[in-house]
């Protein structure tokens, strides 16, 4: 569900926000939803953090908790780089954790990899990152510490020849869509890890202070959507619905506040 969450708009530059801003919410199948945005500016890099978690009981006796991590960096709107952490947990199990990296090289941003199911293999594999492995290490910085892991080079996750205007989900969903100009666009969006159709174009329309947008791509329905309310350059709310094959569900996140960090 957060990865459709976060799926949502863009625009093409704006200065910088030193902040740091929570949202809450709820979501299908008793779940809730918790996010913390950070952006910051250091000579002209603007960096955004997006961190959520998602704690839901799809299945009677089976809880399932979703961790994400997105952090991107920016010059002049432009993406510079990408950096992802995605944990699956189901009945406080790990069913799956894993660190993706963009860098620039070749054509575009160059894909590396770390990741693992069982703490015993990623231990063994990644000794020097295994700090990170344990459930409440999450959202804590890892980032200058992945190189030494020697992390599994992934040509088939690069991304290449970005667009001026590409956009990544979280920060679309968080950062970019508080600055949108009224009216309609066409905005491109790359799906960090995926290893097909991993760039969509989405179409966007507003309509007073609320964002809508259909959400294009193969593993969804046509009726998939979200929905975000902007009030001056404050996001206040961000819904989606999400169809997929094997099920739908629904999550909506609310702003609590935003403070200097």
């Amino acid at each position: 569900m957060i990865r459709w969450l976060v799926l949502a708009l863009c625009v093409v530059w704006l200065p910088a926000l030193a902040e740091v801003c929570t949202y809450e919410g709820d979501a299908s199948y008793q779940g809730h939803v918790s996010v913390r945005t950070e952006a910051r500016t250091e000579g002209g890099l603007l960096t955004l953090r997006v961190t959520g978690r998602l704690v839901s009981s799809p299945w009677r006796l089976w809880d399932v908790e979703y961790l994400g991590d997105e952090i991107t960096t920016w010059r002049g709107g432009v993406l510079q780089s990408i950096a992802t952490n995605g944990r699956y947990w189901v009945n406080g199990g790990v069913n799956r954790q894993q660190w993706d990296v963009w860098t620039p090289g070749g054509a575009g941003l160059e894909a590396s990899r770390v990741q693992a199911k069982r703490e015993r293999d990623f231990k063994a594999r990644y000794m020097r990152f295994a700090v990170h492995w344990p459930h409440a290490a999450f959202g804590r910085e890892w980032l200058p510490s992945f190189a030494t892991a020697a992390p599994e080079r992934r040509p088939d996750l690069d991304l290449v020849h970005p667009s001026a205007g590409l956009r990544t989900p979280l920060a679309l969903a968080f950062y970019w869509v508080r600055f949108l100009p009224p009216g309609t666009a066409s905005v491109p969006v790359f799906l960090p890890g995926f290893k097909r159709d991993s760039l969509v174009t989405e179409a966007l329309s507003h309509d007073g202070n609320t964002w809508h947008m259909p959400l294009r791509h193969p593993a969804l329905g046509t009726a998939s959507s979200a929905t975000a309310v902007v009030e001056g350059e404050t996001l206040r709310r961000l819904s989606v619905d999400a169809q997929e094959t094997l099920g739908s569900g629904t999550a909506t996140v609310t702003l609590v506040g935003c403070a200097a960090p």
